[in-house]
């Protein structure tokens, strides 16, 4: 199944699998290129996130930004639907706590009671391309 993995290897030490990543000033940066980018999850040391899409995919040739702790999350999607749609997310490994999701739409509120998968449904707009959403833990 096609997905982007970003992961700290054991040997090789921190590695992108269909994608390239780099450091950024707040935490890292992945570019899916994994042909359907609908499937990211990253391993950084004993933290685990997946986000998983069924729809619409990441955009193309935009960075996945977050923060190493997950405790930000930021992408762009991309969609075939001219239409105002729902765009379902499924993110496993967020840890504990409240989190704001922002996006064209305004923004919602998640709470994390522990680590467990969580079923976000996105708005998508109309003719949306790039539509950005930042998922941000609330202090």
């Amino acid at each position: 199944m096609a997905a982007t993995i970003l992961a700290d290897d054991p040997i090789f030490g921190r590695f992108c699998f269909g994608g390239d990543w780099l450091k950024t000033k707040g935490g890292v940066a992945v570019v899916p290129k994994d042909g359907l980018r609908r499937r990211f999850h990253t391993i950084l040391g004993r933290r685990r996130l997946s986000l998983l899409l069924d729809t619409d995919r990441f955009a193309a040739e935009q960075q996945i930004k977050l923060k190493e702790d997950f405790s930000e999350i930021s992408f762009q999607l991309e969609s075939d639907n001219p239409q105002p749609h729902p765009s379902p997310l499924r993110i496993s490994g967020l840890p504990p706590g409240q989190y704001a999701v922002h996006g064209e739409a305004g923004q919602a509120s998640i709470s994390v009671a522990k680590t467990e998968d969580i079923m976000l449904t996105l708005a998508v707009g109309a003719n949306a391309q790039n539509t950005l959403f930042t998922i941000v833990r609330e202090k």
